[in-house]
């Protein structure tokens, strides 16, 4: 332990210059590869929605595109907004990790299509699901899943059981509310 000190000591001393002069240096930036497998979301949108005037925009981070929080009793729900290239692996994948996020089970690709809730919007049919776990009701998800062109639009509302109950048809009228910008 007493040659670790001394050695970092003595690398100290030696690499420490008696100079007023900032240091600069120079780092080569590592290239990005991105695979088939790895989604990433896109910047320039051109799409809008309707936003209940009771819901507050908060920060929406590097991959959202918009994030609110929405008043709910004593507490608030929280709504993401995102968009993916591709299909972002597909319902089933989406739909059951969500599902992992709540201690669920996965689901097969027929009993997902059949939890499904079919909507549409000026943009194209969506479809939504509720996902829940009886063991602990303080986290659900409603989550629309929006395929358009080359890319995948995801709405993802996180509240307890009760809240979802509460938000489910002003959650249906916001996922039909989107449409392209003119």
């Amino acid at each position: 332990m007493g040659r670790t000190y001394l050695i970092f000591i003595l690398l100290l001393l030696i690499s420490c210059k008696d100079s007023k002069d900032p240091r600069t240096y120079r780092l080569s930036k590592d290239k990005i590869i991105q695979s088939e497998d790895k989604v990433t979301p896109t910047k320039k949108e051109s799409f809008t929605w309707d936003v209940p005037k009771s819901w507050i925009p908060q920060d929406k981070g590097s991959v959202r595109l918009a994030s609110y929080k929405i008043p709910l009793l004593d507490s608030f729900a929280d709504l993401s907004i995102t968009k993916f290239g591709g299909n972002a692996g597909g319902e089933t994948a989406n739909v059951n990790r969500w599902r992992k996020q709540l201690k669920l089970p996965e689901l097969t690709e027929s009993e997902i299509k059949a939890s499904a809730f079919m909507g549409q919007s000026k943009m194209g049919n969506y479809s939504i699901y509720k996902i829940s776990n009886e063991a602990n009701l303080n986290s659900s998800f409603l989550c629309m899943i929006l395929p358009i062109d080359d890319s995948t639009i995801f709405v993802k509302l996180n509240a307890t059981e009760s809240g979802i109950k509460i938000l489910e048809n002003e959650f249906n009228a916001f996922c039909s509310s989107f449409r392209l910008l003119k």
